[in-house]
């Protein structure tokens, strides 16, 4: 897969970031800020469908942690 390093951040080791090696040349590949990753087959069909459009791209680190106070009175 060939991608613009600036725009991506690759981990060649993904057990660094605690994720799974499914085989020995497994890459994570994630897009950065607003950008996405679209696959070869059908590359202007994705491209055009997903251009100016929101897209989630999993649980963020906000979305998984709950604040928690805990106040005793007087």
């Amino acid at each position: 897969m060939q991608y613009p390093s600036k725009s991506v951040i690759a981990y060649r080791n993904p057990q660094e970031i605690g994720l799974p090696r499914p085989n020995f040349n497994s890459t994570f590949i994630f897009a950065k800020h607003d950008g996405y990753l679209c696959y070869p087959n059908n590359f202007n069909h994705y491209a055009n469908y997903f251009k100016n459009t929101f897209q989630h791209g999993g649980a963020s680190l906000e979305e998984m942690l709950v604040p928690v106070i805990k106040m005793e009175s007087k």
